[in-house]
């Protein structure tokens, strides 16, 4: 109960006054509530299965809550006839259909989505494989460092290579 109030915000010395202990005794609690929480979380096979078990219920709830939705509902109507019939009531029974609440099957197939990502079941991504352009990186080098290497490799980086009639590689270890 101690460490329930302080995990709702209760200060260490409302919990004394509330319970008419000491902080000590609340201290330990405390502690032993953390340990105990850390001990629970830190199996992560188990958590996953509890995690699986919660979400399986919300969607069996949804789901029932989408069918339960579906119904129709039924309206009984109570007159009392006309004068004539000497104040006789009449009821009168109507079923009107309905499509349903789609806010509980979007609630099912949410907790279906957990249930996939918690079991890493999401196909990866497709990879965009358009061919992209290389890009050229300047990197020092301490052999060019003196020798004017920056307007080099400034120039060399600024030099059009798309229209090169054929292909060749830049060596000197300078650009990339």
């Amino acid at each position: 109960m101690i460490y329930e109030r302080f995990l709702r915000g209760q200060t260490v010395a409302a919990i004394v006054d509330e319970m008419n202990t000491t902080p000590a005794v609340v201290r330990r609690a405390i502690a032993k509530g953390e340990a105990e929480t850390a001990a629970r979380f830190a199996d992560v096979a188990r958590m996953r299965l509890l995690q699986t078990e919660q979400l399986s219920l919300i969607f069996q709830e949804a789901l029932a809550a989408w069918e339960e939705s579906k119904k129709g509902n039924e309206i009984t109507k109570v007159s009392t006839a006309s004068e004539g019939d000497a104040g006789k009531r009449r009821a009168e029974k109507t079923t009107r259909k309905q499509a349903g609440d789609p806010r509980f099957l979007s609630q099912a197939m949410s907790a279906l989505s957990d249930l996939r990502r918690l079991w890493r079941l999401e196909a990866p991504a497709a990879k965009d494989e358009t061919p992209t352009a290389e890009t050229l990186t300047l990197e020092e080098d301490a052999y060019w460092y003196g020798n004017d290497a920056h307007d080099l490799a400034a120039q060399t980086a600024a030099a059009s290579t798309a229209d090169s009639p054929f292909a060749r590689s830049v060596q000197g270890g300078g650009l990339r």
